[in-house]
């Protein structure tokens, strides 16, 4: 899926614009629990608090969450 293709939601645009990591953004737009997306992305559940808290995703992380929360990995990238 390229980044043309995905319609971002509004509250996820706000979220961000407001400061939120986009990781973060997109997982509460998505209604997954913390625990559930970092389960699913086999990772533990403070590694995924620590993406949403700023921390840098390593490459692998950023394509796991990708599939995981269907979005583009690009749009996971906090810039």
């Amino acid at each position: 899926m390229s980044e043309t293709e995905f319609e971002i939601p509004d509250p996820v645009v706000d979220a961000i614009e407001e400061g939120t990591p986009a990781v973060k953004a997109f997982r509460q737009s998505s209604g997954q629990s913390q625990h559930d997306v970092a389960a699913e992305a086999g990772m533990t559940d403070e590694r995924l608090a620590a993406i949403e808290q700023g921390s840098t995703p390593r490459n692998l992380e950023l394509a796991v969450l990708s599939d995981v929360l269907d979005v583009p990995v690009d749009l996971l990238v906090d810039e």
